[in-house]
């Protein structure tokens, strides 16, 4: 893994808790729900080069099994992200996919 140089002088590597996370703090969410990295993150722990992973679906569902594995993954399955490799998501990010979500109707 690379380390880079982020916007307060520091080298962060995406694989050290937190960096990624550090980075998505500083991200907004629009009203269609694409997040704005901010690239030039300011917390000194921040890895500079992240994106975010979407789920495209269906406003509509004939069943209700996809809308709770996706609140379960935005709410109590951020526990398990660390552990699967993945960063957890800031509140803000988490506010706005539950916000999102919860507009499906089976």
């Amino acid at each position: 893994m690379a380390e880079v140089k982020n916007e307060s002088g520091q080298f962060t590597s995406p694989n050290t808790p937190g960096t990624v996370s550090a980075t998505l703090a500083s991200a907004t969410v629009g009203p269609d729900g694409a997040v704005t990295v901010n690239y030039a993150a300011p917390d000194p722990k921040a890895y500079p080069i992240v994106t975010a992973t979407y789920v495209v679906a269906l406003k509509s569902q004939s069943s209700p099994l996809l809308k709770n594995f996706m609140l379960y993954a935005v709410g109590p399955g951020q526990q398990s992200a660390e552990s699967l490799f993945y960063a957890p998501l800031p509140q803000s990010i988490v506010t706005a996919a539950k916000t999102t979500i919860n507009t499906m109707t089976p």
